[in-house]
């Protein structure tokens, strides 16, 4: 969720807009818990302009620790979050 955030955040302040410095926001906050992405997007509507909507999304791939605690899940799991600001 902050990964998410952040990384719109950092999209919406970037003038003209580039998704690469909110791509790697994105990847320094998965990379401080020790996760790493399955995949990131930072898109603005086009045309990107003030109150554009800007979304970031984040997949991760979710490791179950004990298989057998959760039965329908065996092995991983794919977690997707996304985040929507307006473009300043």
């Amino acid at each position: 969720t902050s990964a998410a955030r952040e990384g719109a955040r950092t999209g919406v302040v970037t003038d003209p807009f580039d998704p690469t410095p909110a791509v790697n926001r994105i990847n320094a906050v998965l990379s401080s818990a020790n996760l790493a992405p399955t995949s990131v997007l930072v898109v603005c509507a086009a045309p990107c302009q003030a109150d554009s909507p800007v979304t970031a999304t984040v997949s991760v791939t979710f490791q179950t620790v004990v298989p057998g605690f959760l039965p329908p899940v065996l092995g991983s799991l794919t977690l997707t979050q996304s985040a929507t600001m307006r473009y300043e």
